[in-house]
């Protein structure tokens, strides 16, 4: 899978007459990302199957989030608090992000509740 973004893959800058911001709403939100490994017992699977729509709403939010809190980026636990959703499912939606080539790791390192050290994120 390509991790250049699919809005990079759909329009190059001055192409459309759809706002951009528009269009990649839509790529964040649609895109497919595989959100299960294979190794995954099959009720992740169904949950997986059953929450698409859910996912891309919440894979927005965390792109959205992380857009508003800047070069100061955020920790999955951050994202989690900040949105008020489970800290695994901020994860899971972060990593796809990740996957989708829209967000990045700052290289910056913080500590979180639960005093380990977590990778600060920030789009790309």
């Amino acid at each position: 899978m390509s991790t250049q973004p699919l809005l990079d893959l759909i329009f190059k800058q001055g192409e459309s007459s759809i706002p951009p911001v528009v269009v990649k709403t839509h790529a964040i939100q649609s895109q497919p990302v595989s959100p299960v490994r294979s190794t995954d017992p099959s009720t992740a699977i169904e949950a997986a199957n059953a929450n698409q729509e859910i996912r891309g709403e919440q894979r927005k939010k965390v792109y959205d989030y992380l857009v508003s809190v800047g070069a100061k980026g955020a920790t999955d636990y951050e994202i989690g608090a900040g949105l008020s959703i489970l800290r695994t499912s901020a994860g899971k939606r972060r990593h796809e992000l990740v996957s989708l080539g829209y967000v990045i790791d700052s290289g910056t390192r913080r500590q979180t509740d639960s005093n380990s050290t977590a990778i600060v994120w920030k789009v790309k």
